[in-house]
């Protein structure tokens, strides 16, 4: 009998499959939920702040369109040196990232004075908080801030994340609802609220992560009465080597009656007026000055009651036509890499250049250094230190050794071209020196070949044009080269006609000692000739004179006449500025000059004829100088020069 039970089968066990698409989607869903999450988390809860960058007066640290995250700080914690985010005083819903460069009390709250790295003078206003905590810079993401600034109009931002909320809640909602043979909606459930809260927490971050900044307040100094200012452009320059005057307007205030001046030996208190004007539709004032740094402020009033508070705070040493020590203790040295370039040491500098690219200065001096003040101020060694002297050297900068660095230029790139003593043309590019010109065996001034083939000798000027051809002068040879494409040729000089006065072609002129070189907006060449006391133009392959007659007793410092009528003392260099007139350095004349290029007279800009280190924080005509060389003007217009037997390299405050 057979066996007819019927046998139960147990069904196979359905192994479930995993789609990588659904795992990747699932990741990103999440991930994404995560950061905008966290954002809003973030800012809701004051822990930190997401924001773009869209200035550059942080560069190099903080490039444009860079996105920086703040975390929230105790106000006791916050020191000089940190970078803090603030509302700007002249626009509310902006903001400012700029960093810490000095710390007051008043009244027993603390006041910030900052600035912006790129920047060259400090923020026309104080930061006073509102609370006790304050936003500090966490984490710098370069260049992620180029997106953002698409959300800048509400209406996209709207549109761009309700966009990828509902992408991502549809996403969600198909996979719940078709799968196949078996309804799985349960399971996927998460994945769907998972896309619902990215949808959720995109509208909230479009809504609040990116709102206005509700951060600390940027204002003026506070006054007697407490109310504050919003900044204004009070002004001030040196009419004198003892007097400043000072121009203000109100811009809120309709009709005042009247103006005070209020000066004190402290930056953001103890204010005293110094100078009333009643009945002025602005402030015009003066006040007698010295060396010794005094901070400024104006108020101003509507009939006998004070409507306004401070002004902006100016400061004596940033007055137009003031001059400071930019780097340099006046002690020879080259200690204090690192540090503030005020408190490091230099040993006889010849040569200074500005990088207006990457906005860093370079000096270069007598101990074969070049070294590199950035806009904060912090100096560091960008070349030379090093063992090897060969003029072919190639690699690390740092490991050049150069004799004395007599001449600096920057191309538009920002590289960097080393007139150095040794003999040698280098140029220096991300951190890495290779050979220009030099280490070969003619010194010939129409020499035309290989670079390699020519012996510099005492390259004191160089220049680049805005082609990026590189020219210098051959002080020994009594000429002027170009070096284009790796090729040497003859510029300037090298012939038989004499005197400063002669005209004609370039190359048929004599030269006597030529020093500095520049070019001006026009693309002419300014040539400063040191035994031959003046100045010589070149333009077109044809030389004339600019200024100087010769050989002769120098004129005095003082003198404020007609060019034609001027006598100088063993030129150095000659600059122009954006107007273009044109900035003498006299080496031994102990003084620098300025040409009016319109009116073609000359006046004073700094030095007395008396050699000297004197003057620093007060009036630049009021300041000795001692063998000034190489000059450049700052981006801000301020006139730059290297102070050589005063170790130092000196700023004087423009437009002069």
């Amino acid at each position: 009998m057979s066996d007819t039970t019927p046998q139960i089968l147990k069904p196979k066990r359905r192994i479930p499959r995993v789609r990588i698409s659904r795992v990747l989607t699932g990741l990103v869903l999440g991930l994404s939920a995560l950061a905008l999450a966290g954002s809003v988390i973030g800012t809701y809860t004051g822990w930190w702040r997401i924001t773009p960058v869209k200035t550059g007066s942080m560069r190099p640290g903080i490039p444009v369109d860079s996105v920086i995250v703040a975390v929230s700080t105790n106000i006791e914690d916050v020191k000089a040196g940190d970078v803090i985010l603030f509302k700007a005083p002249t626009a509310p819903y902006e903001m400012i990232v700029h960093r810490i460069v000095e710390i007051k009390t008043d009244r027993g709250e603390k006041v910030f004075k900052t600035k912006g790295d790129a920047n060259n003078v400090s923020d026309p206003w104080a930061v006073k908080l509102k609370g006790a905590k304050v936003w500090t810079l966490a984490k710098v993401f370069p260049r992620l801030g180029t997106p953002l600034r698409w959300f800048a109009d509400p209406l996209v931002r709207l549109i761009v994340v309700v966009t990828i909320g509902l992408i991502a809640l549809m996403f969600g909602m198909v996979w719940i609802w078709t799968d196949g043979d078996e309804p799985r909606g349960f399971s996927r459930a998460p994945l769907a609220i998972v896309g619902a809260g990215v949808l959720v927490v995109s509208i909230l971050g479009a809504t609040k992560a990116f709102a206005s900044f509700n951060g600390s307040q940027a204002t003026s100094n506070t006054n007697a009465t407490g109310t504050l200012a919003a900044p204004s452009s009070l002004a001030c320059a040196w009419t004198s080597s003892t007097n400043v005057k000072f121009t203000w307007t109100n811009p809120s205030l309709v009709a005042p009656s009247g103006y005070d001046l209020l000066g004190s030996p402290t930056t953001g208190t103890g204010y005293t007026v110094r100078q009333s004007t009643v009945g002025a539709a602005a402030l015009t004032a003066n006040d007698a000055n010295s060396t010794t740094l005094k901070y400024y402020v104006a108020q101003a009033k509507k009939s006998t009651a004070w409507t306004s508070g401070y002004s902006n705070e100016m400061v004596t040493n940033r007055c137009t036509g003031a001059i400071y020590a930019m780097a340099g203790t006046g002690v020879s040295g080259t200690t204090g890499d690192g540090g503030q370039a005020t408190a490091a040491t230099l040993q006889n500098p010849w040569s200074v250049a500005v990088d207006s690219v990457n906005k860093i200065t370079y000096v270069g001096d007598s101990s074969g250094r070049v070294r590199a003040i950035s806009a904060a101020g912090v100096i560091t060694l960008a070349a030379g230190g090093g063992a090897s002297t060969a003029c072919n050297y190639s690699g690390v900068a740092t490991g050049v050794k150069m004799t004395a660095v007599y001449s600096l230029a920057v191309d538009s790139t920002g590289a960097v071209f080393i007139g150095d003593s040794f003999g040698c043309i280098r140029k220096l590019s991300g951190g890495n020196i290779t050979s220009a010109a030099g280490g070969g065996a003619s010194t010939a001034c129409n020499y035309a070949g290989a670079s390699t083939g020519l012996k510099v000798q005492s390259p004191y000027g160089l220049a680049v044009d805005s082609s990026g051809a590189v020219y210098f002068s051959d002080f020994t040879m009594n000429c002027v080269r170009k070096l284009s494409g790796g090729v040497i040729s003859q510029f300037a000089g090298g012939g038989a006609t004499t005197g400063c006065t002669a005209t004609g072609t370039a190359t048929a002129a004599v030269l006597s000692n030529p020093l500095g070189l520049s070019f001006d907006a026009a693309g002419n060449m300014l040539i400063a000739e040191y035994t031959g006391a003046c100045v010589r133009k070149v333009s077109a392959g044809k030389i004339s004179s600019v200024a100087g007659t010769g050989p002769g007793t120098a004129s005095a410092c003082s003198y404020t006449g007609p060019v034609s009528g001027l006598v100088l003392a063993l030129a150095a260099d000659a600059v122009t500025d954006a107007s273009g007139n044109i900035f003498v350095s006299e080496w031994n004349g102990a003084c620098i000059r300025k040409i009016d290029t319109t009116a073609l007279t000359v006046s004073q800009v700094s030095g007395s004829g008396t050699g000297g280190s004197t003057g620093d924080n007060g009036s630049a005509t009021g300041a000795l100088v001692q063998n000034p060389f190489q000059m450049a003007f700052a981006i801000n217009g301020d006139l730059l020069f290297a102070d050589y037997s005063n170790n130092r390299v000196r700023e004087i405050v423009g437009p002069l």
